[in-house]
């Protein structure tokens, strides 16, 4: 089955990142568990392997329970998920029923599309005009949920939705002047960013950076120390001087 990347509305947030998010929220110890995955100190031959496997399997274990978690409210309706119909510009509330299993290959959620036969990423069908479309939640609502996630203290940033392929390229918006307002996580991300790409970021956007700054051990080691997340993609957009 041919998986479309359609936009989705502004207002929308994408399954993968709502998961992203909601799991760090559920699981106070997920810095810890990510730098186990990747530590910096190199351990014995003997020991190393154990240790890793180790890490795995609690990383594992730790997305499929959020996992769970997550579909959970879905399933109860706490949260409505969604998918788009381009040709005729409709938005398709998905069924409950289809989010309340999981297969003995899922843990985590892996990407933004599902389906009653998909082994790693089970949900309803959402096939639309012969392609399977991303599924995504209404932001608001998604905020809402999180809330009642003790360990959640800011929404997730709101990303930029995907420009449809027919349309023509707008031109890069000049970038901003940073603000002078203190933003601790700006500071940690111009930081790091610093450090990772000495030569610059011209020519590399904020979310590879993003997904860069998530699995560099350095970092993960000062959260893991002092509390703490890594930087949302505004942050180090405001860190680039891309956003105020």
């Amino acid at each position: 089955m041919i998986d479309a990347e359609d936009p989705i509305p502004p207002e929308g947030i994408l399954l993968l990142e709502a998961f992203e998010f909601f799991y760090r929220c559920s699981t106070p110890h997920w810095a810890d568990l990510q730098y186990r995955l990747n530590p910096r100190e190199k351990m014995g031959l003997d020991e190393e392997p154990r240790r890793q496997f180790s890490a795995w399997d609690e990383y594992d274990c730790a997305q499929r329970m959020a996992n769970q978690r997550f579909r959970k409210k879905v399933t109860e309706g706490n949260l409505a998920a969604f998918v788009r119909d381009p040709r005729h510009n409709q938005t398709l509330k998905l069924p409950l029923d289809g989010w309340d299993e999981l297969g003995e290959f899922e843990n985590g959620i892996t990407a933004n599309f599902v389906g009653p036969d998909d082994l790693f990423n089970r949900g309803p069908n959402t096939v639309v005009e012969g392609k399977r479309r991303p599924v995504f939640f209404i932001r608001s609502e998604f905020e809402k949920l999180v809330e009642a996630e003790p360990e959640c203290d800011e929404a997730p940033e709101p990303t930029k939705p995907a420009e449809p392929e027919l349309l023509e390229p707008k031109a890069t918006p000049t970038p901003t002047a940073a603000s002078k307002q203190t933003h601790p996580q700006s500071e940690r991300a111009k930081r790091h960013i610093a450090r990772l790409y000495p030569d610059g970021t011209n020519e590399i956007s904020s979310e590879v950076i993003r997904k860069k700054l998530e699995k560099d051990p350095v970092l993960l080691a000062e959260l893991a120390e002092h509390g703490g997340k890594p930087p949302s993609r505004g942050s180090i957009d405001r860190a680039r001087g891309l956003r105020r």
